[in-house]
């Protein structure tokens, strides 16, 4: 088990963190939140372009956003979360929603900065990200729990409990909120009940945040595969070998995915082939790691690396047939790890 991570703290700021809104177009009136029904409405139509209701700012994650931005960007307002800040926001009606380090979901007006409600999850956030519907948004924490929040006052609506921390983040497609968990597991919930509609085991640690396209989601994880799940039933379309540990949520371009890995690759995935279409190893960047086919030989189990962060830190040994990575919150000691199988 690994030894715990102590947050960093700034000296002379006694801990505080800044939550800096930039502004990137002009702001019109802005639209108050929208109320919220008995039962949560939810919505998959394309976000306006002043909006980033979720992680990357659409299922695709392709991380793009329509607006403009103006000639010159300047400071508009910070606000002192009082922790670290890991998660990114979610910006949707003229509010951003992000999480804090302390554990709160945090309601902002986008115009000034000021606080409209907090809703405090009884855990910490790592780096889960908010998701925002019509008028629920959704989030997860360290304590492995899932919150689904009324938009227009932060009071709770459901929670769903997994096994393990969730670093993933919430994506919305049509009424099912799809996350991942460090207990491997990809979880699909009613996003209006909170009732687990399906889950799938993987064989590692799912941090990554699950990608969306045309009915189907993938992920990646720390047992070395990209996987496409159909969302319907939850039953894996294929797989494909990465051979690599990685965190790093997909991208999803046409019939083309797009991952980085703890080898300091980037892979591109054919999703018609179903197979690795080429790699890119920047060839001036020292890797962390050796190449898994490397990894095996007659030398006796050894420590291959540890990279330390702020969150998560990561740990990976390799014998002649697996290499297991560890990662633990840097609050919370050693979660489980997972064995990736050394490619021939």
């Amino acid at each position: 088990m690994l030894p715990s991570v102590t947050r960093p703290r700034l000296a002379g700021l006694a801990g505080l963190v800044c939550l800096a809104c930039l502004i990137v177009q002009t702001l019109g009136a802005q639209q108050p939140a929208p109320a919220a029904s008995a039962k949560a409405a939810v919505t998959t139509g394309a976000a306006a372009a002043d909006e980033w209701r979720q992680f990357r700012g659409s299922p695709r994650l392709t991380g793009v956003s329509a607006a403009t931005l103006p000639a010159t960007l300047k400071l508009l307002w910070t606000y002192a979360a009082g922790d670290v800040i890991e998660s990114s926001a979610a910006i949707a009606n003229g509010v951003v929603y992000i999480g804090s380090g302390d554990g709160d979901l945090l309601a902002l007006d986008l115009a000034t900065g000021a606080l409209r409600w907090k809703y405090p999850t009884g855990n910490l956030i790592g780096e889960s990200s908010p998701a925002v519907g019509t008028d629920v948004v959704y989030i997860g924490d360290l304590g492995g729990v899932v919150h689904a929040v009324n938009l227009r006052d932060g009071k709770p609506l459901w929670t769903f409990k997994t096994g393990s921390e969730v670093k993933s983040s919430p994506v919305l497609v049509n009424d099912v909120v799809l996350i991942g968990s460090y207990d491997s597991n990809l979880y699909a919930i009613d996003a209006r009940t909170g009732r687990q509609r399906w889950k799938f085991q993987t064989q590692g640690n799912v941090h990554a945040t699950p990608a969306v396209r045309e009915g189907v989601t993938f992920i990646t994880g720390c047992d070395g595969f990209f996987r496409a799940i159909r969302i319907a039933d939850g039953k894996e379309v294929y797989q494909i070998e990465i051979g690599s540990y990685t965190g790093a949520s997909p991208l999803i371009d046409g019939d083309r995915a797009y991952v980085g890995t703890f080898d300091n690759e980037v892979v591109a995935l054919d999703l018609k082939a179903h197979k690795v279409r080429w790699r890119f190893a920047d060839p001036d960047r020292a890797r962390w790691t050796r190449p898994l086919a490397k990894r095996h030989g007659p030398s006796p189990p050894r420590r291959a690396s540890t990279r330390r962060r702020s969150s998560p830190m990561v740990a990976c040994t390799a014998d002649r047939t697996t290499t297991t990575c560890t990662c633990s919150t840097r609050r919370q000691a050693g979660s489980s790890g997972s064995s990736i199988p050394a490619r021939p």
